[in-house]
């Protein structure tokens, strides 16, 4: 038993890197229940999955069904020089450590269709994206850029202010950046309590071996979890036309806790 203590050790320390749940399930028979309970509270993880299928299958199925009752809006012609006046934009902004690669994925998503504003009194920038989607539905689009800001202690209330939806975006070869989301989505929750999020895990290219992992963050927010690259464009596309629904959708009928939002429209309403 001695002897195998290194290689049960080593098995519980990647268990504990990946918040593998099958893998510490298969430490259970070498390990009292009670450690491993221990363990699982210390991962933040408090149930146990159907182990008969793969971590990857499992965020496939909660990505499925986190949009299953969001229509996808998919782009059939994008509406260059739109007037400002006839814009009812939906504003979705980015939030995660310096150098994760937000600009890129925007860059990446937009392939140079987009008009950048810079809003040098507040260090911003955001990327007008106008289009006609498959539905025949006219959408606006704002995407928010930090422009270097999260570079400071917090990011300016401007930035947070009449978002529709927010993407998480962290680096999979920095663990700080991950840990560092806890502390971008406490922010964000005090100007935007409601609105919806993704998390989207980037630079898979050069660790494609993270698609096969869990990440504790997303499943305790229950919030959808994308893996994408800006290097090369894998699932970006997809990763901003859910975040765009899921932010016209909140637009159109936000909770009725968030009376902010719902005053805010009434009034734009009024206005037309």
């Amino acid at each position: 038993m001695i002897l195998l203590l290194p290689f049960f050790s080593h098995r519980v320390y990647d268990a504990f890197r990946s918040h593998s749940l099958e893998e510490l399930l298969s430490c259970r028979t070498f390990l009292p229940s009670t450690i491993c309970r221990y363990i699982f509270r210390f991962c933040n993880i408090y149930s146990v999955p159907n182990t008969s299928i793969t971590k990857r299958e499992r965020e496939e199925q909660k990505r499925k069904n986190s949009t299953m009752e969001t229509k996808i809006l998919k782009t059939k012609t994008v509406v260059d020089n739109k007037p400002e006046e006839t814009r009812n934009p939906v504003k979705l902004i980015l939030l995660g450590d310096s150098a994760v690669g937000k600009s890129k994925l925007v860059e990446r998503f937009l392939m140079q269709r987009y008009v950048p504003v810079q809003m040098s009194t507040y260090a911003l920038t955001l990327f007008r994206y106008d289009f006609k989607s498959e539905d025949g539905e006219d959408v606006d689009v704002d995407i928010w850029d930090t422009a270097g800001q999260e570079r400071f202690a917090a990011m300016h209330p401007a930035y947070y202010h009449e978002a529709h939806a927010c993407i998480l975006v962290f680096d999979v070869t920095r663990k700080a950046t991950y840990k560092n989301l806890e502390k971008w989505l406490s922010e964000l929750r005090t100007y935007r309590e409601h609105i919806p999020c993704i998390v989207a895990c980037n630079k898979i290219d050069e660790d494609p071996d993270v698609v096969t992992r869990a990440f504790a963050f997303a499943e305790r927010h229950n919030f959808p979890l994308h893996f994408v690259s800006a290097a090369d464009g894998t699932n970006v596309v997809q990763l901003f036309e859910v975040a765009v629904s899921i932010g016209a959708a909140y637009k159109k009928n936000p909770k009725n806790e968030d009376l902010m939002t719902q005053v805010l429209e009434m009034l734009k309403e009024g206005k037309k």
